[in-house]
C-alpha cells in the first residue's frame, strides 16, 4: 500500500500469512461473494476468491491458484489432488477466471483436463504459451518453465499478454 496499491486497487480479499501459503486477490471494480479455499495437499495454499463487477460486463468469478508442487514423488499425489479441485469452467453459467501459480505446464494431464472444462490459457492463446514464468534461480541449472497461468473462460475474449511490474 505505501506505493499507491491501495489507490489503484482499493478492492481485495487477503488470506496475509508469511512465507508462501497466503493469497490475495486485488481489484479496481468491487468484490462481492469472497472468500478464501484452502487446497488440501502440499504445503496448504489458499486461493482467494471473488466475483468481480465490471461496469459494461457480466459479472467474473475470479480465483488465485495455487496448487501445491510436485517437489518430491512423495508429494505428486497432493499436487493431483489440488489441480483436480480447482474449480472447473461453467460454459453454460457464469463467467471464471483462475490466475495463479499452478505449479503446471500445459503438458501436464490434471492442466489440461482443466482446461477441457472450457477454460483458455490466455498466454496460448496470444501465442506467448511458452514464456518461463519460473527458474532458474540460485544458478540452478534449470530451464525456465511456464507455471504460472491466467485460464480465462472460453467465453471471455484475450486480447494479448501483459506483464505487470511494480518497482
Amino acid at each position: 500500500d505505501r506505493l499507491g496499491l491501495d489507490r489503484l486497487l482499493p478492492h481485495r480479499q487477503l488470506n496475509a500469512q508469511i512465507g508462501t501459503p497466503g493469497s490475495g486477490l486485488y481489484s479496481r471494480w468491487p468484490i462481492t461473494d469472497a472468500g478464501i479455499r484452502h487446497n488440501r495437499g502440499g504445503w496448504g495454499f489458499s486461493q482467494a476468491y471473488g466475483t468481480l463487477a465490471v461496469p459494461g460486463a457480466p459479472p467474473v468469478r475470479v480465483e488465485s491458484a495455487h496448487p501445491s508442487a510436485p517437489y518430491a514423488l512423495d508429494q505428486v499425489d497432493a499436487w493431483r489432488g489440488d489441480l483436480t479441485a480447482q474449480p472447473p469452467a461453467t460454459p453454460d453459467g457464469g463467467l471464471r477466471i483462475l490466475a495463479g501459480d499452478f505449479n503446471a505446464t500445459l503438458d501436464h494431464g490434471p492442466l489440461r483436463a482443466l482446461l477441457r472444462t472450457g477454460y483458455v490459457d490466455a498466454a496460448d492463446a496470444t501465442g506467448a504459451g511458452l514464456t518461463g514464468t519460473w527458474g532458474p534461480y540460485d544458478g540452478d541449472l534449470i530451464p525456465p518453465v511456464t507455471i504460472d497461468h491466467v485460464l480465462v473462460d472460453r467465453r471471455i475474449a484475450v486480447t494479448g499478454p501483459t506483464d505487470a511490474k511494480m518497482t
